[in-house]
């Protein structure tokens, strides 16, 4: 009995739907203990699932996919139009990309939260990061977490020397870029976000702290923008 109900369980937390697309991210030592457990949930819980749900999809519905209908054209034709155009394709698509994502796992955390389950959350305001590492601690935190947790730290992480450390870094942002996609474009990707952040490491950051916080957010947003062409 008890083997089955543990092949149960597993089977939930392989196909648990809300989050089994694109996320959130959630190890099996946070859900499953959570599947195990008798769902119990007040029709107040119920309701604040609902509502952000609800926010979730108007977000994607209302900007994400709306957007996306003004700059598809632009990106399938380049050629037809002009610099203008095309910054301002870019500029939208950086929104495009985090309306539709962010929009989809505000949807899985509203179900989850109906059936009385806690995803955790994946987004953090990125677009007012100062760096690119702070980004990455505020874009797609559950991914972040993983390949930090399964990747980096496994490797070594910062323990055998500063150039081992970087080199970890690289690996495991060259990891975050093939989970994107199998593409060559997607490990350029990762592979500059690598390299951007050891820059800020070994670099920038003594510059950064020196300059107001705006230009920081500024410095951060542009190039992670300019970097999205590579989706």
């Amino acid at each position: 009995r008890n083997n089955s109900e543990n092949y149960k369980t597993k089977l939930a937390y392989l196909y648990f739907f809300p989050q089994l697309i694109a996320g959130p991210i959630v190890e099996p030592k946070s859900l499953i203990p959570q599947l195990k457990n008798k769902l119990i949930n007040s029709y107040l819980e119920i309701l604040r699932g609902i509502f952000i749900f609800a926010v979730g999809i108007s977000i994607k519905v209302l900007f994400a996919d709306n957007i996306g209908q003004y700059i598809d054209p632009i990106f399938s034709n380049l050629s037809e139009h002009d610099l203008n155009q095309k910054m301002i394709a870019l500029f939208l698509f950086s929104q495009q990309i985090f309306f539709d994502f962010n929009g989809y796992t505000l949807m899985a955390i509203g179900v989850g939260i109906t059936l009385g389950i806690k995803l955790p959350e994946n987004f953090n305001a990125p677009y007012l990061s100062q760096s690119i590492s702070d980004f990455w601690k505020r874009w797609h935190i559950t991914l972040s977490d993983w390949i930090r947790n399964y990747v980096y730290i496994p490797m070594g992480g910062s323990r055998k020397g500063i150039y081992q450390g970087y080199l970890n870094i690289f690996i495991a942002m060259l990891v975050s870029g093939i989970w994107h996609g199998a593409g060559f474009n997607f490990l350029i990707w990762g592979s500059l976000h690598g390299l951007i952040i050891i820059l800020e490491k070994t670099i920038l950051n003594t510059l950064l702290v020196k300059i107001p916080i705006f230009f920081r957010i500024l410095y951060t947003y542009l190039l992670v923008t300019f970097l999205w062409l590579f989706f």
